[in-house]
């Protein structure tokens, strides 16, 4: 890419944010570096194979990533550094069997840095991601996590178990889903994607 505050948020991150393995893969292949480092609140990922198998846990865990929002960006010439504030709905494979008037689309927002590289190909300069760091608004994070229906209670005991259920989520079930996300592909098993009623 040879503009990367426009590349990144243009191409780089809807294509990334897709359930498009195909597209998530020419993404990575083309715009992240070989030693690139993802670091995630619950995770490290060192280098372009493990970039990759993040990403396409993600995208193979959702059935769809929707009306991504990016609320503002920042970049630095100088160390070559984006930051982006982004929003976006998503549908969990785990709500699937539930109807989508109980659960609905999940929210979520992240602050993305994404730092670069540049190298010189054919005598032009192009950039390529080296590094992404994310970050999640605690009350975001609960928001995401947690079935709509139940976030419209406003007892103090309500809120307290929507907490409760985030964290369980968040720590415990989110990344338990990867982990047998990843087990499944490599044991060569197919994944069945129910049908939905979403456009």
């Amino acid at each position: 890419m040879e503009n990367p505050k426009v590349d990144i948020v243009r191409t780089v991150l809807p294509a990334l944010l897709s359930t498009d393995v195909g597209n998530v893969n020419r993404t990575i292949d083309t715009f992240v570096s070989q030693d690139a480092v993802f670091a995630h609140p619950w995770f490290t990922a060192n280098g372009k194979d493990e970039f990759r198998k993040i990403y396409l846990g993600w995208s193979k865990q959702n059935l769809l990533f929707k009306d991504i929002t990016v609320k503002s960006t920042w970049w630095d010439p100088d160390t070559m550094r984006l930051v982006t504030d982004i929003e976006y709905s998503f549908r969990p494979l785990l709500f699937s069997l539930v109807p989508t008037s109980w659960v609905g689309l999940q929210r979520a927002r992240v602050i993305t840095i994404m730092d670069c590289r540049a190298v010189k190909r054919n005598g032009v300069t192009k950039y390529i991601i080296t590094r992404q760091e994310d970050y999640y608004p605690t009350d975001r994070i609960i928001g995401a996590a947690t079935v709509q229906p139940f976030s419209r209670f406003t007892m103090v005991a309500s809120q307290q178990l929507l907490r409760l259920m985030a964290l369980l989520t968040v720590y415990f079930m989110m990344p338990l889903s990867f982990v047998l996300s990843t087990v499944v592909e490599m044991l060569g098993v197919k994944r069945i994607v129910p049908k939905t009623n979403l456009a």
